[in-house]
């Protein structure tokens, strides 16, 4: 499935733990994985008189990270790049052909620098092949950071809104589904709010509708976990919730123990406001683990 990754990385504890982390990935198909690594000081940080960055300490580090996956089975390479890092990894996922891009980012900080918060956002953004955001705890300070849920196969939950966008990130689920263990379908149908000035008629009509609407959404959740049942031995719940799509995706995280929650990047409901609206982008941000985020087909 994914053969080869790009991981972001720097010269802290943290990026350890997220290399112990992410050595699970085995598991889906990963044999070769690129570490990358920035040099890049931006303008704002120096000075009249810059200090000369010491880029042999930077890829002694690297080489310490690279033989550690390399303990681990995996073939290992590394880049040092004079680039911001989300340009170095974009750049290195399209010249190395890698099929996912790996980074960090703590809760309540995507948009922060918090080990690699805020390239992961961007990330996100504009990346064309698969980002993992890897949910890292907030330590005292970015060294002290550590990567959490990392058992990706033990329970993934996947939210739908049936859009095409989400259809093709339910055929990467289908491909990753014989390495799963469990897998959650959710839908979350969101209400329309009345006012006292909205007729009963109107109002009926639009309870029937939504009615009908969440019938034919639960028959096609049944088909979605008939079809993973079939082609894979694990485990699929269906879940069909009304309300605040974030907060429910949100609850079922902290309720069931979910790993890893594997998502696309638009649709054409409350996946369709990644970034822009505020569903996605909290759930990148504030999930208690991991999240897979397949970009839509360009």
């Amino acid at each position: 499935m994914f053969d080869k990754i790009i991981v972001g990385t720097n010269y802290s504890k943290a990026a350890f733990s997220l290399l112990e982390c992410i050595s699970g990935l085995a598991a889906l198909g990963v044999k070769e994985a690129m570490l990358v690594e920035s040099s890049y000081i931006p303008e704002s940080e120096t000075t009249i008189m810059p200090i000369p960055l010491d880029t042999s300490k930077m890829q002694d580090d690297l080489n310490q990270q690279k033989s550690y996956l390399e303990g681990k089975g995996f073939v290992v390479s590394t880049k040092l790049s004079p680039e911001p890092l989300k340009r170095a990894i974009i750049h290195a996922a399209e010249e190395e052909g890698a099929s996912l891009i790996v980074v960090g980012a703590a809760k309540h900080t995507l948009a922060t620098d918090l080990l690699f918060g805020g390239v992961a956002n961007d990330l996100v953004h504009y990346s064309k092949v698969p980002v993992l955001v890897v949910r890292m705890t907030k330590g005292e300070d970015m060294d002290d950071s550590v990567a959490v849920r990392c058992e990706f196969t033990n329970h993934v939950l996947f939210p739908t809104d049936f859009s095409i966008n989400a259809d093709h990130a339910y055929a990467m689920l289908k491909d990753l589904a014989g390495s799963l263990k469990k897998v959650s379908i959710v839908h979350v149908s969101q209400d329309r709010y009345f006012t006292e000035t909205d007729s009963p008629s109107l109002i009926k009509e639009y309870i029937e509708t939504k009615d009908s609407e969440d019938a034919g959404r639960m028959e096609l959740l049944k088909n979605m976990k008939e079809e993973l049942e079939v082609n894979s031995n694990i485990q699929v719940d269906t879940l069909m919730r009304r309300g605040n799509a974030y907060r429910e995706i949100r609850n079922i995280v902290s309720e069931s123990d979910v790993n890893l929650i594997v998502m696309g990047s638009q649709g054409s409901g409350f996946i369709a406001e990644l970034f822009l609206g505020s569903v996605s982008h909290n759930v990148l941000r504030h999930a208690d683990c991991s999240v897979l985020v397949i970009p839509a087909e360009r």
